[in-house]
């Protein structure tokens, strides 16, 4: 067994690195397909960023994604909470009958405000303006059009004018 001295480390005494030349690569990002305007590396930045902010672009997976969870979610603990303590404010009064509905509404709120924002982003992946969320509101055909437009047809390849591209850039595939 050799002996190691104090400049030397290793089986083959090779000198011990200077801290200057120790890199560290760059910190992971938490999935490549999220808005990469978010400069968080924790897993709430790029949430975030998905569920309130209404600039950038999403790609269709993490579109549904969000959608699913955001409504089971609500499905399975806002209204159900809800339920459990409407009856005990209602038998206490007209003040907690109100901030009961205040927190209703704030839920509420919540879920449209998310909504609208996830749809903004898928939008503009689709190189459309953010207005066109609001054709969801048009009887009949609206939701449907929502609904395949946003869910089943692909995003602008490459950068638009909101962005680069959620799927990264196509011209390093060949690269």
């Amino acid at each position: 067994m050799a002996t190691q001295t104090a400049g030397q480390f290793g089986r083959r005494g090779l000198g011990s690195p200077q801290p200057s030349a120790i890199k560290t690569p760059p910190p992971a990002t938490w999935r490549q397909d999220w808005p990469r305007s978010v400069g968080s590396e924790s897993i709430l930045g790029p949430l975030v960023a998905v569920l309130f902010s209404f600039e950038g672009r999403l790609d269709r997976r993490p579109y549904r994604l969000c959608r699913v969870c955001t409504y089971v979610s609500a499905a399975l603990i806002g209204w159900p909470l809800l339920e459990v303590v409407r009856p005990q404010a209602e038998a206490a009064g007209p003040v907690p009958t109100l901030l009961l509905a205040l927190v209703y509404l704030g839920f509420t709120g919540m879920l449209i405000w998310t909504t609208l924002a996830m749809q903004v982003k898928r939008w503009h992946d689709r190189d459309k303006s953010g207005l066109w969320a609001f054709v969801g509101l048009i009887p009949l055909i609206g939701w449907l059009w929502v609904l395949i437009e946003l869910n089943f047809l692909e995003g602008t390849i490459g950068p638009n004018r909101f962005g680069p591209s959620p799927k990264g850039d196509p011209s390093a595939v060949f690269a």
